[in-house]
């Protein structure tokens, strides 16, 4: 078996040169891992079954258990599920961040084993390396964290090789994710919201962000 490469890079950095590394191997249907905000995440591209796939075996994810996706923007979000208003409003004040929502997509855009519903968990993170990597993938990449289904997720890169050694083909490693822990998930329910796994970021603060965003 091969061995995967390594690249080195700051967080807050974006270099061309590891994008475009990263972008190459996406598109022969690899897998990355690279720091999110939050954890350190396993990117794949998300249209295509065969690449979905290699991220539930790498993982040994139930196929059932759905996969997030980090976005490069809110305005890519909105464009496959047409949110609008407030809600809308909402990402603006939530994104980029710590917080994965919940939507209806549009149209099936992307690979059927992503969900099993038209229910996907969106993101964009405070990564600029991730968003510029999937801006060049057209816009989305998955963004499950990089760890054995059931163990710690990593906040190192090497903790992620640890686990997933040489079934992934390129590590970016970034020093520590700086927040440390999971995103917190909701889900829009009518004019409000369900949380649906607490996270780094409060309850109380997502609450503050919906009244404002329902306010304009």
């Amino acid at each position: 078996m091969v061995l995967p490469s390594v690249l080195k890079a700051w967080f807050h950095e974006a270099r061309d040169s590891v994008i475009d590394e990263a972008v190459h191997v996406l598109g022969k249907c690899g897998l990355v891992v690279a720091a999110t905000d939050t954890l350190y995440g396993l990117l794949a591209d998300p249209f295509r079954d065969e690449c979905v796939l290699k991220v539930y075996r790498v993982k040994e994810r139930p196929l059932d258990k759905p996969l997030p996706l980090l976005a490069s923007s809110i305005e890519r979000v909105a464009d496959v599920t047409g949110v609008s208003g407030w809600i809308k409003k909402l990402l603006e004040y939530l994104w980029p961040g710590p917080v994965t929502v919940i939507l209806k997509v549009e149209k099936p855009v992307f690979s059927r084993y992503v969900s099993p519903s038209s229910m996907i968990g969106f993101r964009v993170p405070a990564a600029p390396l991730i968003r510029r990597i999937a801006e060049k993938n057209n816009g989305f990449v998955t963004g499950t964290s990089a760890n054995l289904s059931g163990l710690e997720p990593p906040r190192k890169m090497f903790d992620a090789y640890k686990q997933l050694g040489r079934k992934v083909d390129l590590y970016i490693d970034q020093g520590p994710a700086p927040i440390g822990g999971p995103s917190a998930v909701i889900q829009i329910a009518g004019s409000g919201f369900k949380v649906i796994r607490r996270g780094v970021i409060s309850i109380k603060t997502i609450e503050k962000y919906w009244r404002l965003a329902m306010r304009e």
